[in-house]
């Protein structure tokens, strides 16, 4: 007992005390794109620094909105079938058949919905897997938020297969990025446990590394 007390209580000492900043450069950046895409069911990249909060607060419009469909990409969930399936099991659907089968499931259930799905960790499709979603935007008149690191920006606009990106950085008219760079205000608003002296020092780690190595490293 007096061992699973210590753990417990290091455990607390160790929570998250952090506080989400609706305020946040980063976080009014990230709102923006989402909003845009799920007002006007369009395609849009929001990229930038990996650890930069754009998850929080993609996250945070998720939770208070309706019609948001969140996904997250990964090593795992990289290639069209993959994505066409965890889209349709996030919206109940069963992922049988081939990828065209998929598809039209997909296409028939959000047809005209004016719902949003978001793509989190965007950059982790391959090529194939992101002219998938850029299918569904336009059959099925969605929004698509694709959000990633610097990576899939670059793919598109300076990398050796960016012609081949042309369809769909022509259709994400909105690309705004975000970086680690932080007020002292806006880490005061974020840390607010921390001490006046320790705020300089975590507005450098957020700068040299990330916002979230800042958290993770915040006294």
């Amino acid at each position: 007992m007096e061992k699973y007390l210590v753990t417990a209580t290091e455990r607390f000492e160790n929570s998250d005390r952090t506080v989400f900043y609706p305020e946040l450069r980063n976080t009014q950046t990230s709102l923006f794109a989402v909003k845009y895409a799920h007002k006007n069911c369009e395609m849009v990249l929001l990229s930038g620094d990996a650890g930069a909060d754009k998850t929080t607060a993609l996250k945070y419009y998720t939770q208070n909105n309706t019609g948001v469909i969140f996904i997250t990409a990964s090593a795992c969930i990289s290639s069209p079938k993959a994505i066409l399936r965890e889209i349709a099991s996030a919206i109940g659907k069963k992922a049988t058949g081939n990828k065209s089968q998929i598809e039209k499931t997909i296409v028939s259930a959000l047809s005209n919905s004016n719902r949003l799905i978001i793509i989190d960790e965007a950059d982790q499709l391959n090529f194939n897997a992101i002219q998938t979603v850029r299918n569904l935007n336009d059959k099925a008149h969605i929004g698509i938020l694709l959000s990633g690191n610097n990576r899939i920006y670059n793919q598109m606009v300076m990398g050796a297969r960016c012609t081949e990106f042309d369809q769909i950085r022509t259709r994400c008219f909105v690309r705004p990025k975000v970086s680690n760079t932080y007020t002292l205000g806006e880490m005061q608003n974020i840390f607010p446990n921390v001490e006046k002296k320790g705020i300089g020092v975590l507005k450098k780690l957020a700068k040299r590394e990330s916002l979230r190595m800042a958290v993770l490293k915040r006294f």
